[in-house]
């Protein structure tokens, strides 16, 4: 198998005030195995190159947001 690297993409968002992203990455797991991983954040948080986990409210707040940034 060949290794892929992830994929990003800005997509054309409906109002000025949206930021969109299409993002895609190969991961070689059973469905079940990655769901349970993914959803269960203790054991995720430990995983070497995580950067954080953090969710948001609903409706999000823009203090939800304080310390995130973008890579240039």
């Amino acid at each position: 198998m060949q290794k892929k690297r992830a994929v990003a993409k800005n997509v054309q968002s409906r109002t000025p005030g949206e930021i969109c992203v299409f993002g895609a990455v190969y991961v070689n797991a059973l469905p079940e195995s990655y769901v349970k991983m993914a959803t269960d954040f203790s054991r995720r948080s430990r995983v070497p190159g995580y950067v954080a986990v953090h969710g948001l409210s609903s409706p999000p707040k823009p203090s939800e947001l304080n310390g995130f940034t973008f890579e240039r």
